[in-house]
């Protein structure tokens, strides 16, 4: 368990008011020189004083002695991050000077990053900021989605603003699909979405069992009637066998296992995991399928009969591409729809590797129209939420209501 570097440094070196934050700013006003500006409130000069002493030094060693990335943390949180791949910068100062710093004309949100996700939070930034630097590296090797099995450690309300949600939409705008878990908040009812979960450029994967009769009742839900508050799809993520757990854990069975016949199945030395960690993976592997169905398309001479057909009836097309967004349309046009539960708990419903098997086996001229053609929930999609307009003009789309 990585432990919290904030914590560490209060209770080792006195900084009570010290905070990490992470700050978004508009990327078409910011300028070098507006890192003086930043740099104002940077505390990371005192942190770094407090430590060349040695017993401080020591202390602080101490408590991490059972961390092996002392080092690293240390380095992270005493210099200013700008990533380079999206507009956030990341810094240590004192809680009281937030304010100020979101008085910054050029400061969109900055979000105080809570103690015991600091660290983990801040290494997630690095981690998506290294994926685009290798995927824009070479993109015919790069990446088609990003498998994002976490959550906050208590759910809150989205705000496009937020770093990590500005970090997942410059993932979606360069064709990478973010995959991201709801949360495992559920039990608490509505509203416990993850906040990473509900952007529209990500896949917010919820979980369920029993071939998708059953909601796991720990699986985040959305607000009723909302238009953005709801999982996108569900996924197995509960008969999920931790093959790394010692011999003397044994197989804990969950309600209605034994009927289905799953017990019988589950090694006795084996524990059953279960969370929306693990449904978002089945997804992920389902998306692989999705790129390459696409790639088959392209070179199918079908296709361009159907286009045909479609530019026939007056329709504009999405390109045969496999964009974030179109398979985002895919997911949901293949779940199986969950009758005894509602949108904001299951999205468009149930998904799994059979399902998606089945469905790209039957891959038609229907299926292929509700897909591609561009209708007012594909523009909308686009045009309301994404905004990416290198994006849309690499494929050269008409403008919204032209012929």
């Amino acid at each position: 368990m990585l432990s919290s570097v904030i914590k560490l440094i209060k209770s080792s070196l006195g900084f009570e008011k010290l905070v990490y934050v992470a700050a978004t700013f508009n990327s078409s006003m910011f300028a070098e020189e507006h890192l003086q500006q930043i740099g104002n409130f940077w505390k990371g000069k005192e942190f770094l004083e407090k430590i060349k002493k040695p017993k401080e030094l020591e202390q602080l060693r101490r408590q991490f002695a059972n961390d092996a990335r002392f080092i690293d943390k240390l380095v992270a949180f005493t210099i200013v991050t700008v990533f380079q791949h999206f507009p956030v910068v990341g810094f240590i100062t004192f809680e009281d000077e937030i304010p100020n710093i979101s008085k910054l004309p050029f400061v969109e949100m900055v979000h105080k990053i809570p103690e015991d996700n600091d660290y983990v939070y801040f290494d997630l930034l690095h981690r998506l900021n290294d994926i685009l630097a290798r995927h824009q590296a070479n993109p015919e090797q790069g990446f088609n989605a990003v498998n994002l099995s976490l959550q906050p450690p208590r759910p809150y309300m989205f705000q496009p603003a937020d770093p990590f949600n500005v970090a997942t939409k410059y993932v979606a705008s360069f064709g990478i699909v973010p995959v991201v878990a709801v949360g495992n908040f559920g039990a608490e009812g509505d509203n416990s979405l993850s906040p990473w979960s509900v952007a529209p450029w990500v896949i917010g994967v919820g979980a369920s069992y029993n071939g998708g009769r059953k909601l796991w009742e720990k699986s985040g839900k959305g607000i009723p009637d909302h238009p953005l508050y709801h999982p996108t799809i569900v996924a197995p993520g509960v008969h999920t066998i931790d093959a790394s757990n010692p011999e003397d854990i044994k197989f804990i069975p969950i309600q209605g296992d034994e009927k289905d016949g799953n017990a019988s199945a589950a090694p006795k030395k084996h524990k059953i995991i279960r969370g929306t960690s693990f449904a978002v993976p089945v997804v992920t592997s389902i998306i692989g399928k999705c790129f390459e169905h696409i790639q088959n398309l392209t070179t199918t001479p079908l296709v361009a009969e159907w286009q045909a057909e479609i530019s026939s009836e007056g329709l504009r097309q999405h390109p045969v591409v496999c964009s974030p967004i179109i398979v985002k349309r895919i997911l949901v046009d293949m779940a199986m729809r969950m009758p005894s539960h509602k949108v904001h708990e299951v999205g468009a419903g149930y998904v799994d590797m059979d399902i998606a098997d089945k469905y790209f086996e039957n891959f038609d001229f229907k299926t292929f129209h509700r897909i591609f053609v561009i209708d007012d929930w594909l523009a909308d999609e686009y045009f309301n939420h994404f905004e990416f307009e290198n994006y849309l003009r690499e494929f050269q789309f008409p403008e919204r209501g032209a012929n």
